[in-house]
């Protein structure tokens, strides 16, 4: 090295060229570095920034320029580790964590222990952005002092491994095992009365099942447990297969056995299946967990209990179809087809039930069959009630206007229509007779009558044993059909009665006109002579018959041929054709006869 005055003043010249280098550097990244930083959109852009030029720190030109963001970014590390001391103080069963441990099925020790380590991590990273900010040394800043204090003393707080020693020693503390017998019966309270209710239940204590969880998490973690609880966990993991199988099956059951007594229509239906599951309950009472039949068992009663549950799931959804059907009943059309068509739908699902092989269906189809029968019984009545009021005329006419809305609902006793039965009057060889007579009029009316009760009455029943193989009796008229319907009428009898005097009444009306019109037979039958005869001389009669014979022309010189009685109508138009001839040359004859008895008198 050259140390005379030359190399001297040389030295000095290059280590002024290489301060003025090193400033002009040092200038252009404080630039870059103020410009990066005020342009930065949050605090944790600014920290990626530190993080990459933290090794210029040493410069004290770089540091003076940045030493307003090292001051805003430090209060934000602290912000961040207060929110963090904030976090803990909550502690773990009361915060966010532990609920979505529980659903992850993360046990409450190792959900703990865990949810510490990631406070403990979140700390790590907080105190490496403050050597980010402060740079190398920070542990010697003012600030970067009290931080790792307070950073030591709260890590000090989150250590795990007194979590998972107090942990060991509560477990080795407890007598947990698995022995004794598989089920067991405790007393609860019950729902929806008062006192107690015995429920059977699993002998297998849920604090074994998050032993075994326990246990497997907090080797994951990086724990030595103790043996003694490896081999309860083990022991447990070995039965825990057949305890949870045998824990659902009678959660199964129980929630099963619920939604059949919400509906107890069914009771009768699954008494059997329940009666199988119950019989290998009993079976399974003394069994105990070190049986060698523990595998066969667990396998054959959730088979059971699925199939049970299967069973009832297929129940309801039938049972529901067949109420829809019934109710449908009461408000479709009276109309046979219409009848036939639910019950042919009621019907075949009695028929998949039969299939299914569910118990008791016989004494539930006869529930079924008199629920029908009398909602069929009803609408037969309304039906009765609805024919007379149209034999009789009483019909109201709702609903017949064009401009009424149409009518979406059916009238329980349908709309029936009677068939019009027209009597005619005739003359043959002078004598007025009635085509058809009256008896068969009574007859239609009544035959109308029994073609509208067979809407209801001539309905199949719904059977029950239509897939038995074997010899059977034949059924009668009364277990094939609904024949003895009248007697499920709401009313009684009262409303055929009702019809059957209405046909009479109605009848009694069709007689008295037709013996109104038979009286002028005597219009053929009568003979000059005998009226002379019979009148002599008295004027007085002869002007009663004269004034007889006017209100006859009356009645012939009317317009209408035809007289109606509901579906009765009767036709008088050959009659009123022929009549008059006879009645005008009669009448002209006692005109003249009267006419000359007058002008006799008089002279």
């Amino acid at each position: 090295m050259d140390v005379s005055k030359e190399g001297t003043e040389a030295w000095e010249a290059a280590i002024k060229r290489y301060e003025e280098r090193i400033d002009r550097v040092e200038t252009r990244i404080t630039s870059r570095l103020r410009d990066q930083l005020g342009t930065a959109k949050n605090a944790n852009e600014m920290f990626r920034i530190f993080s990459r030029f933290n090794a210029l720190f040493v410069r004290p030109h770089i540091r003076g320029a940045i030493r307003e963001y090292q001051t805003q970014l430090i209060q934000r590390v602290k912000d961040d580790i207060e929110a963090l001391h904030d976090k803990f103080k909550v502690q773990y069963p009361q915060s966010q964590a532990c609920r979505m441990s529980r659903v992850r099925d993360l046990p409450p020790v190792s959900g703990s222990i865990i949810w510490a380590k990631q406070i403990d991590r979140q700390l790590t990273a907080y105190m490496k952005r403050v050597e980010d900010v402060l740079g190398r040394g920070w542990e010697n800043h003012v600030e970067g002092q009290k931080l790792k204090q307070d950073g030591d003393s709260f890590r000090a707080k989150l250590c795990t491994q007194d979590i998972f020693e107090d942990w060991a020693r509560k477990v080795q503390q407890r007598n947990l095992g698995v022995t004794g017998r598989i089920f067991a019966i405790e007393s609860t309270r019950a729902r929806t009365r008062t006192g107690t209710v015995l429920r059977l239940k699993v002998n297998f204590l849920p604090e074994i099942i998050t032993l075994s969880k326990e246990v497997r998490n907090l080797k994951w973690l990086g724990f030595r447990v103790p043996l003694a609880i490896v081999n309860k966990a083990h022991q447990a993991n070995q039965l825990y297969p057949f305890a949870i199988s045998l824990i659902e099956s009678v959660r199964t059951y129980e929630r099963t056995c619920e939604r059949v007594e919400e509906r107890k229509c069914i009771v009768l239906l699954v008494a059997g299946l329940r009666r199988d599951v119950q019989a290998l309950i009993a079976e399974g009472i003394s069994l105990v967990w070190e049986s060698y039949k523990l595998d066969v068992y667990a396998q054959r009663l959730a088979e059971t209990i699925f199939n049970f549950q299967e069973k009832v799931e297929d129940l309801l959804v039938i049972e529901e179809k067949i109420q829809l059907e019934v109710r449908s009943l009461e408000t479709c059309a009276f109309d046979h087809k219409t009848f036939s068509e639910i019950l042919g739908r009621i019907q075949k699902a009695v028929d998949d039930l039969n299939l299914h092989s569910y118990s008791n269906l016989s004494i539930w189809v006869n529930k079924l069959d008199t629920e029908i029968e009398e909602i069929l019984g009803a609408r037969l009545e309304a039906g009765l009630k609805a024919w007379t009021q149209v034999l009789l005329g009483q019909t109201d006419g709702k609903g017949d206007m064009d401009t009424d809305a149409p009518l979406t609902g059916h009238q329980p006793g349908g709309e029936p229509r009677i068939k019009l039965v027209v009597l005619e009057f005739r003359i043959t060889n002078q004598l007025i007779h009635l085509e058809p007579h009256l008896e068969a009029c009574r007859e239609h009316l009544h035959w109308e009558l029994h073609a509208w009760e067979n809407v209801a009455v001539t309905l199949p029943r719904i059977q029950s044993q239509r897939y038995q193989v074997g010899v059977h009796f034949e059924l009668s008229e009364e277990d094939k059909f609904f024949r003895n319907l009248h007697r499920k009428m709401p009313g009684g009898n009262s409303a055929r009665e009702a019809s059957q005097a209405a046909i009479q009444t109605l009848m009694k009306q069709v007689e008295v006109y037709v013996e109104e019109w038979l009286r002028y037979q005597n219009l053929w039958d009568m003979q000059q002579e005998n009226v002379y005869s019979k009148l002599g001389d008295n004027l007085d009669r002869w002007q009663i018959l004269l004034n007889q014979m006017r209100k006859c022309r009356l009645t012939f010189d009317n317009a209408e041929t035809r007289k109606s009685f509901g579906p009765v109508v009767v036709d008088y138009a050959k009659v009123l054709l022929q009549s008059p001839y006879e009645l005008n040359g009669f009448f002209e004859h006692v005109k003249y006869v009267l006419q000359l008895y007058l002008s006799f008198h008089y002279l």
